[in-house]
């Protein structure tokens, strides 16, 4: 099965490594599928949660 990235569509390769959310309450809440919850890089991840540094 093909992998491709939830946020920038990248097509990640067979025995590529990818990252993909494992903390239950964020599967629940914001991945509807396992094809969801596949992303390329960290960045995308985050991107993809709208996670961002705020400076104070």
């Amino acid at each position: 099965m093909e992998k491709i990235c939830a946020c920038c569509g990248m097509v990640i390769e067979e025995g590529e490594s990818y990252f993909k959310c494992l903390e239950n309450f964020l599967l629940v809440k914001f991945f509807d599928s396992e094809e969801d919850n596949i992303f390329c890089s960290k960045e995308c991840f985050c991107e993809q949660l709208f996670l961002e540094e705020i400076d104070s």
